[in-house]
């Protein structure tokens, strides 16, 4: 009798052990579903000004891009410096590689389209157009962008001196936004469709239920950031690993993501009652995989949540749009 007493005692000992285990394991998912986010949230604005829109960040984390609509501005450790063609009304920078090397461009006809090394600028120029405009650069060196012969808008891509054109058929204007080492391509046509230009082919990435999209960054690793229009607004956002999420930042009338590093960091803009702002969005790391293995993947709140439709649809153009070439000769 003793001993079943004591086996008996030993019993619920074991049970009130696995109860409070489990109320604790519980409490603690709760706590990573309910007070946890992808992402810590950082705003950039440039002193004194109310348009701020960063472009592109690299893996140091320096970031480039525009502020007041017309001055281009370099953030690095903190510190911002104004960059400038020399005698353009405008600039604009879009692109940094790791090295620090700046891809930019000026609107109307004093400033070219430009890379600046150091002090160093040098000018960018498609064989034959009268307009050029790059929009990305790889850490490698690869530059996308459009030109214009007239009114024909194309897109391009530059790689060791050698331009190649990027069109999608039956498209009336391809914008190639962003490039990674690997040489895949995002960017928009028609001024609403999403594409990934990857081994020749393309593929539309339209946020489905949208009613347009653009895809403007992809790292390394294939992660595409970006931003859609729908029945609420705009935002921004992430695909990776085949799955696609929205990014708004929170009270924002509109949110866009521009850029995107190999560490995951975003970059891009938000709109509100005080102005245009830009925004870095650094990736908060995941909870005990104990937690995401026993409750499943958490929700995000908010600002950063994974969309109700799950996992990314990626519809193929239809034959007769995919370029087995993709661009005349790409790489």
């Amino acid at each position: 009798m003793f001993d079943g007493s004591l086996n008996g005692h030993k019993l619920r000992t074991v049970m009130n052990f696995r109860m409070i285990r489990r109320v604790l394991v519980l409490i603690l998912a709760g706590c990573a579903e309910i007070c946890a986010s992808p992402f810590t949230f950082t705003t950039i604005d440039f002193p004194g000004s109310l348009f701020t829109s960063p472009v592109a960040i690299n893996d140091p984390g320096d970031i480039v891009g525009q502020y007041d609509t017309s001055h281009g501005f370099l953030l690095s450790n903190g510190l911002f410096s104004t960059i400038d063609y020399p005698g353009a009304l405008d600039t604009a920078l879009t692109g940094i590689t790791n090295s620090g090397e700046i891809a930019g461009f000026t609107n109307g006809t004093i400033g070219p389209t430009f890379l600046l090394s150091g002090d160093v600028y040098s000018t960018v120029a498609f064989p034959g157009a009268n307009r050029t405009a790059v929009f990305g650069i790889s850490n490698s060196g690869k530059l996308v962008g459009q030109y214009f012969v007239g009114f024909a808008q194309h897109g391009f891509v530059e790689s060791n001196g050698v331009f190649n054109t990027i069109d999608v058929a039956g498209a009336f204007a391809a914008n190639p936004f962003g490039v990674n080492d690997a040489g895949q391509i995002v960017g928009e046509y028609c001024n609403s469709h999403a594409f990934l230009l990857s081994g020749g082919a393309f593929t539309n990435l339209d946020v489905p239920g949208s009613v347009s999209s653009a895809a403007t960054g992809i790292n390394d690793s294939g992660q595409i950031v970006g931003w859609y229009n729908g029945a609420a607004g705009r935002h921004a956002f992430l695909r990776s690993g085949g799955t696609l999420s929205t990014i708004d930042v929170t009270g924002a009338f509109g949110t866009a993501a521009t850029g995107i590093n190999d560490s995951g960091q975003i970059v891009g803009g938000y709109s509100d009652s005080a102005g245009f702002h830009g925004f870095l969005a650094t990736p908060t790391p995941e909870p005990a995989s104990v937690l995401v293995l026993a409750f499943g993947p958490r929700r995000h709140p908010d600002h950063a949540k994974t969309l109700p439709f799950g996992p990314l649809v990626i519809v193929p153009l239809p034959t007769s749009q995919q370029q087995s070439s993709g661009i005349r000769d790409i790489l």
